[in-house]
């Protein structure tokens, strides 16, 4: 699963894919899983806004 997608999943979509192929797991175990294994998903896009601005 991780392979195919270049490392853009997630534990909750791996944990969203698990039940669908049969597999009951709770999405916790499949978090601790990934951070035991080492496998991290991949953040893209993420947008910061400068402090102390106010929008009106």
């Amino acid at each position: 699963m991780s392979d195919d997608s270049a490392g853009r999943y997630g534990s909750p979509r791996i944990w969203k894919i698990l039940l669908t192929k049969g597999y009951e797991v709770s999405p916790k175990r499949v978090a601790r899983l990934m951070q035991e294994l080492g496998v991290v998903a991949r953040v893209t896009g993420v947008t910061r806004r400068a402090s102390g601005i106010n929008v009106s």
